[in-house]
Formats: C-alpha cells, sequence, structure tokens
C-alpha cells in the first residue's frame, strides 16, 4: 500500500511523465517495479533494469539525497549504455532523478521520476531530498509492523510533505511549523 500511495502521489511533488517505486535485490537480479501509469513492457523494463543495475549511476553510488543520471553521465554516455537502450529509451525517458530508499543490505528500493528531457531542477532536487526522510520513516514502520495500514502519514508529516511540494527547503519548513 505504501509503494503504490507514494508511486502515484509524488508527481503532485516533482512533475514528471513517468513516476516509479522500485525494489532491487542486487543479489537474485530480480525487481519489483510499480509504474503510475502503464507501460509497452511491463514486465521487460524492471527484469533489465535488475539486470543492468550495475550500470546505474543512482544504484551503484546508493545515493541519499535526490541526484540525477545527468549529475554522472552526458546525454552521450549515456545513450551507449545498455541500461539506455534496454530500460530508459523504450520508457521515452533522457533523464531521472531519484531517491534511495535502501532497507536491507544487497536491497535498493527507492523512488524515481523521469523526463523526457533533462530538465530537472535544484527546486525537484530540494523537494525530493526533504521527502526522503519521511519516506524512510512510513517506509520503515510498515516494515516493522507487518501492517500497511500503519505506514499513513501523520498529520505533521503531511504538512511538511505539502511545504516540500511548494518547493520551501528545510530551514523554511522549519520555521513555517516552529521547529
Amino acid at each position: 500500500a505504501l509503494p503504490i500511495s507514494v508511486t502515484m502521489g509524488i508527481g503532485r511533488v516533482v512533475g514528471a511523465d513517468l513516476a516509479s517505486y522500485t525494489e532491487i535485490d542486487l543479489d537474485r537480479r530480480q525487481a519489483l517495479a510499480l509504474l503510475d501509469h502503464p507501460i509497452a513492457d511491463p514486465e521487460g523494463a524492471p527484469a533489465a533494469l535488475a539486470r543492468l543495475a550495475n550500470q546505474h549511476p543512482l544504484i551503484i553510488r546508493s545515493v541519499d539525497d535526490a541526484e540525477t543520471i545527468s549529475d554522472y553521465l552526458s546525454r552521450a554516455r549515456f545513450h551507449r549504455l545498455e541500461l539506455y537502450a534496454d530500460v530508459y529509451h523504450p520508457l521515452g525517458a533522457e533523464d531521472q532523478i531519484a531517491i534511495n530508499l535502501r532497507v536491507r543490505p544487497g536491497t535498493v528500493a527507492g523512488v524515481a521520476l523521469n523526463r523526457a528531457r533533462r530538465s530537472f531542477t535544484e527546486r525537484d532536487r530540494r523537494a525530493l531530498s526533504a521527502l526522503r526522510p519521511l519516506l524512510l520513516k512510513a517506509y520503515r514502520r510498515v516494515e516493522a509492523a507487518g501492517r500497511p495500514e500503519l505506514g499513513a502519514l501523520t498529520s505533521r508529516e503531511r504538512e511538511i510533505l505539502d511545504a516540500a511540494a511548494e518547493g520551501a527547503g528545510s530551514k523554511e519548513i522549519a520555521q513555517a511549523l516552529n521547529i
């Protein structure tokens, strides 16, 4: 329930052509992906991503703050990767911004937003980075309780999420909420 809610709602915070929640078991090279709208080959992209995870700059670095593929790869270099040919080109994605929610050794979980052009801004980066602690907290609550309904955000967490969605930075959010 939590990954579905995050996937379907994250586009209200940072606009994108495709939003996803993905978990990749790096040892087994298996992936689960939830997307905010249908794609032509819903099984192929996650399988290819799991197989080619070692080419993905955001997966191999396990970044904590929001970063983009274009932070690490030029367009030409990205286009030369099998990762681009098998995953991103079929999706029509030229860039991705993501936050990792690594929850277990050997597993990468993350929220990613894809766009058909390289256009993510510092505001987008700040908004996703501000969301990461909230998502980690909700994810851990769900895992610990084994009950998805406990993953709902508190009213205070929703206030922070709303402020981040409007582009407020950490200091602005803290001031607005008297923290």
